[in-house]
């Protein structure tokens, strides 16, 4: 979350009144030649929501610290009488 709190992008949404509503680790799990097994998140992914209007996804590069995409949907209502 503070990497993706840190980049300019996901500041601006922050500030446009999304909110972070999920974290999504992507873990991998490996075995070292010793027959050690090594898991550890090495990304994630962030869902941001602003009220019923929009929804952002963020990738983060855990190992980088840097977010690598942003992903931003948004929804326009219009009812009718």
């Amino acid at each position: 979350i503070n990497i993706a709190k840190s980049d300019p992008d996901v500041q601006k949404l922050l500030a446009d009144g999304y909110n972070i509503t999920g974290v999504r680790p992507i873990i991998k799990a490996k075995i070292e030649a010793n027959g050690n097994v090594v898991i550890k998140a090495t990304s994630a992914i962030l869902t941001l929501r602003k009220d019923t209007t929009g929804r952002a996804s963020v990738w983060v590069n855990v190992e980088q610290g840097k977010v690598t995409r942003i992903e931003i949907l948004t929804r326009t209502v219009i009812e009718k009488p």
